[in-house]
């Protein structure tokens, strides 16, 4: 009869997840604009009934909605990239195109506009907006323009100074109604003489033709974390407002609020009119700084590093924040921290104080013992010093080692490798140290070297509670301890079974798997005494069956 042989080998696997963020939907409230819009192929890629931001940015081409009945252009500010706009005839009273950078080209004539804002389009050239109800037209922040038709509104102020009067070959501003006495410009000279350049005959042409706008703003920062700052614009003669918050966020609103991130954030406020602007700045420091020292038995301790994390109830939120190298006087500083919950945690150089653990605020070497730092928004914390823990070495000829795994809940595949955790060895029943390491990237520690004696094992990552330990002795028959193995989930960390062959009863002979224990791929090697099937089950440091083979 042939004989069947079953192993039981526990191998650690890597699953690889993907995730895909959808991009949000554009606000298009005009039902006419967003018909367009949707059933224009080029720009509604995907073929569904909405247009999304990625369709609306990646959009290269033109848009043409002239003659519709369209009312409203919002959505149009997430076209950040399209080159040219035909909105000609249609209802329209506002128009606001800054956010489209890529347009070169617009034809908004022939509709209601009684504002038309045009600032900071580095690309923009051709302007047509004849027309309208214009009154105020202000062109100083677009340095390409060549051609613009502005006849027919009720214009009050023209403003062409924008550096390159002299790049436009065609300028037509007939028709305002006997209001338009003075258009802005660089050069007047050039002015006078060009040849393409139309206005009734009461208009003049001056550098500055008005009143300039003068900025000025109020702010209640810093506010705590996730309040936020309120900004109170103080300025005269102004007719537009801009912000830019320093952080990548803008507002064209004139009292805007704005939650910032902890940092130091320059804000700048922009206040113009069709005369000229003005532009006032202001430093928004948000979030208060900790300092402190770190010493041992030695005095300060001169090489390591302070580690911020916020404290929180769950493991995922247990994440590095801020680091600072110790100085030569053993002294660390966090910058701009919002007011929260912290935990602080040191790590030395183990080259230079090999018998030095990593140490909690302020003299604790496991999380759960760590005083928590209770930050606040307005006052920085100084003098939070930290003593660090020190080991007493008890040499000898014994060895401890195992490793750190994922288990259910952990967010990984199970049974992959914690690399990077502390792991200390105590004396049972103490709180005297003998060692501490950290595990390798395979999730193994070792501590070799041990003398007789009962120890425990401790692993340490915060915001996970030790559910069970081991607790081994150590003695004159008993020098080493294999596979003392440990599993983390999402709330505990607890003992689980060895890894590796550990024993087997059939007719197999010589029989061999390196590297034993395996991450990934291993190479199992055997020889039998008789003819027969053999069959290799794998499963993982759980129990769970992975392959039979």
């Amino acid at each position: 009869m042939k004989k069947r042989s079953t192993l039981i080998i526990a191998l650690p696997f890597l699953i690889f997840f993907s995730t895909g963020i959808n991009a949000q939907f554009v606000n298009i409230p005009d039902p006419i604009f967003k018909a367009l819009l949707v059933g224009d192929g080029a720009i509604n890629t995907s073929g569904d009934g909405e247009i999304d931001s990625n369709e609306a940015s990646s959009y290269l081409g033109s848009i043409d909605a002239s003659g519709l009945g369209i009312s409203d252009l919002t959505g149009i500010q997430c076209f950040t990239n399209f080159n040219s706009l035909d909105v000609a005839g249609n209802i329209l009273t506002s128009l606001d195109l800054h956010a489209c950078q890529g347009l070169n080209f617009l034809d908004c004539s022939g509709n209601n506009l009684n504002n038309l804002s045009l600032f900071y389009m580095p690309l923009l050239n051709t302007v047509f907006c004849q027309n309208n109800q214009l009154t105020c037209l202000d062109l100083s922040t677009d340095t390409a323009i060549v051609q613009l038709v502005c006849c027919n509104n009720f214009l009050t102020s023209l403003n062409l100074k924008n550096g390159h009067n002299t790049s436009i070959a065609m300028m037509n501003a007939l028709g305002g109604g006997g209001m338009l006495y003075c258009i802005q410009v660089d050069n007047i000279g050039y002015a006078l003489g060009a040849p393409s350049w139309f206005h009734d005959t009461w208009s003049n042409y001056n550098i500055i033709c008005g009143t300039p706008a003068i900025a000025g703003f109020n702010t209640n920062a810093p506010q705590c974390n996730g309040t936020a700052v309120a900004f109170t614009e103080t300025s005269s003669n102004e007719t537009f407002w801009q912000w830019d918050f320093g952080d990548g966020s803008s507002s064209l609103a004139q009292n805007p609020t704005h939650i910032f991130s902890p940092g130091n954030w320059i804000v700048s406020h922009i206040a113009r009119n069709c005369n000229q602007a003005d532009t006032t700045g202001y430093t928004i420091v948000q979030g208060t700084d900790i300092y402190g020292n770190v010493t041992y038995s030695g005095g300060p301790l001169t090489s390591g590093i302070a580690v911020l994390m916020p404290f929180q109830s769950s493991y995922t939120a247990f994440d590095t924040l801020q680091t600072d190298t110790l100085d030569s006087f053993g002294a660390y500083h966090f910058t701009n921290v919002c007011n929260d919950d912290y935990l602080i945690k040191i790590f030395s150089d183990t080259v230079l104080f090999p018998t030095i653990i990593s140490t909690y605020y302020d003299n604790e070497w496991v999380w759960d013992s760590a005083t928590v730092l209770t930050h606040g928004c307005y006052v920085d914390d100084i003098g939070v010093d930290i003593v660090m823990v020190e080991t007493t070495p008890n040499p000898g000829t014994g060895m401890a080692a195992g490793y750190v795994l994922t288990g259910p809940g952990f967010g990984r595949a199970d049974g992959e490798p914690v690399h990077g955790v502390d792991v200390k060895l105590g004396v049972t029943a103490s709180s005297t140290l003998i060692a501490a390491t950290e595990t390798d990237t395979a999730g193994h520690y070792v501590f070799a070297n041990l003398g007789n004696g009962n120890y425990t094992i401790y692993v340490d990552i915060p915001g996970l509670e030790r559910d069970s330990v081991y607790n081994i002795t150590i003695d004159a028959l008993n020098q080493q301890f294999l596979n003392l193995n440990y599993g983390v989930d999402s709330v505990k960390i607890y003992i689980v079974g060895p890894i590796g062959i550990e024993d087997f009863s059939s007719d197999i002979s010589g029989f061999n798997i390196y590297p034993n224990p395996s991450s990934d791929n291993a190479i199992i090697a055997y020889s039998l005494s008789s003819e027969a099937n053999v069959q290799l089950d794998v499963y993982n440091v759980l129990g769970m069956k992975v392959q039979s083979l």
